[in-house]
Formats: C-alpha cells, sequence, structure tokens
C-alpha cells in the first residue's frame, strides 16, 4: 500500500517530467506538430504568440466581438493563443476557434491599430518628460524617412552580420 509520502514523491515526479518535457520547445521555436502546417500558418500565429501587447488587444478585441455578437457572456473571460487555434474560456466554460474566422482577423488587424496609438502615446508622453535637447529633431518626417530607409535596406537587423554593401557605403559616405 503507498503512503502519503510515496504519493508526494510521485506526484512530484510527474510534475517534474511535465514540466521538463514542457522545456523542450525553446522560446520562439515552433513544436513538432506544427512544422506540418503551412508556413503562412505559422507565420500569423508567431505574431501572437511572440508580442504580447498584439496578443493582449487580439484578446480584446475577440472578447468584445464575441461579446457584442451574444456568444459569450459573464464575468471571467479569457482567450488562449494556441498554435493550431484559440480558446475563449468564460466562467470555466471553454470554446475553440480557428484562427481562419474572419472576426479573428478583423481583432488582429484592430489590434496592430491599437498597438500603434498605444505606443504613440508611450513615447510621446517619454519625449515630453524625458527629452530636453533635440526635441525639434523628432518629426514625423524624420521618423518616415527612416521608415523608407528600413524598407529600402537590405541589412540584417540581427547584430553581429554582415553589413549590406550599401549599408557600408553610407557608413563611409557619413564619416
Amino acid at each position: 500500500m503507498e503512503t502519503t509520502q510515496e504519493r508526494v514523491e510521485t506526484v512530484e515526479t510527474k510534475e517534474t517530467v511535465k514540466g521538463t518535457k514542457r522545456n523542450k520547445i525553446a522560446k520562439g521555436e515552433i513544436p513538432p506538430f506544427a512544422k506540418k502546417m503551412p508556413e503562412v500558418y505559422t507565420n500569423l500565429i508567431r505574431i501572437i504568440k511572440n508580442n504580447a501587447e498584439i496578443r493582449r488587444f487580439t484578446a480584446l478585441g475577440i472578447l468584445n466581438y464575441l461579446k457584442q455578437k451574444g456568444i459569450i457572456n459573464g464575468e471571467k473571460k479569457y482567450v488562449t493563443f494556441k498554435w493550431n487555434k484559440f480558446v475563449v474560456t468564460t466562467d470555466g466554460w471553454s470554446r475553440e476557434f480557428s484562427y481562419k474566422q474572419a472576426f479573428f482577423i478583423n481583432c488582429l488587424v484592430a489590434a496592430f491599430s491599437c498597438f500603434a496609438n498605444s505606443a504613440n502615446k508611450t513615447i510621446e508622453d517619454f519625449v515630453n518628460s524625458e527629452i530636453v535637447n533635440g526635441r525639434e529633431e523628432i518629426t514625423p518626417d524624420a521618423a518616415e524617412n527612416i521608415v523608407n530607409d528600413i524598407k529600402d535596406s537590405k541589412a540584417s537587423p540581427v547584430e553581429g552580420e554582415e553589413q549590406t554593401q550599401t549599408e557600408t557605403e553610407t557608413i563611409e559616405s557619413n564619416e
């Protein structure tokens, strides 16, 4: 017969094994089952899974949409984004939805707009409270020029990778 001590050790072992299994997939990597999915699908899901603010705004959009349509109601609501679906849980009841739902795409697009507005407000607050010298250099035109430069650049944004010829020439001409 198993004692309480042995049961506790068994539970701890199971939790450790479960935790170890979960840690095998590094953050940002695609789990093996998702590698069988089309690349456009996994790229879309990575946007959600790798960006906390986009995930938050998308979840808020989903919950608001489903509430307005009368599909969900209740106090405790949240969205869990998985690799092959998202799950909406309300007061303990869960419902699964496909990423192919039109309302999901609308909520994702709206999340980027909300994120841009939120980021703009955060940056504006920072500039107003922290930037003393050089405020006149912070303009929409300067930002737009940088956006265009980024679009035109073939340089890798990853530190340590080689610069392209265009970027090297630009650096040399500025010196």
